[in-house]
């Protein structure tokens, strides 16, 4: 998105707000609070109320923050690690040692078919790959053998368990 002072591009999210300076980009809106992840250029996070004791934070390239009413936390990252977390925008998830749990509610944003852990002992394990973000068919799958992890399936959910 090309800067132009005069009409600036800004992204309402919630309580937050997120002002294009030039950039490569994502928003994403995690309950009440957003995560922004920037690739290359710059945006400006802040609260939509202007609140004058909440400063507004200035994310680079690189860059990646999670912001709620309680402030922003901004974490760096390399960049092949922003593009993994953007890597939804090519229809792919990309995980390395990724909780269960995570994993799962990501697929979930997805797709029709629902996974659902009920077993929380399993909802920590760690997990990795490289999987299209519309085959959750094939992600419980592996699970099944790698994990020796039990699927049922009732309707649209899949219900994973030990």
């Amino acid at each position: 998105i090309a800067h132009d002072d005069a009409k600036p591009f800004v992204v309402y999210a919630g309580e937050q707000q997120v002002t294009v300076l030039g950039t490569r980009f994502s928003v994403r809106r995690t309950g009440a609070g957003i995560e922004v992840a920037v690739t290359e250029g710059r945006v400006r996070v802040s609260n939509r109320a202007d609140d004058a004791a909440q400063p507004s934070t200035v994310l680079n390239g690189g860059q990646i923050a999670r912001s709620d009413n309680g402030g922003v936390l901004v974490v760096y990252k390399a960049p092949e690690e922003v593009e993994r977390t953007l890597s939804w925008r090519k229809g792919f998830l990309v995980l390395d040692q990724t909780p269960l749990s995570v994993a799962v509610k990501e697929f979930n944003r997805y797709n029709v078919v629902q996974l659902e852990i009920t077993d929380p002992s399993i909802a920590e394990i760690r997990v990795g790959g490289s999987f299209r973000v519309n085959n959750v068919e094939a992600f419980s799958r592996l699970l099944s053998e790698a994990f020796s992890l039990n699927l049922r399936r009732d309707g649209d959910r899949i219900i994973i368990y030990s």
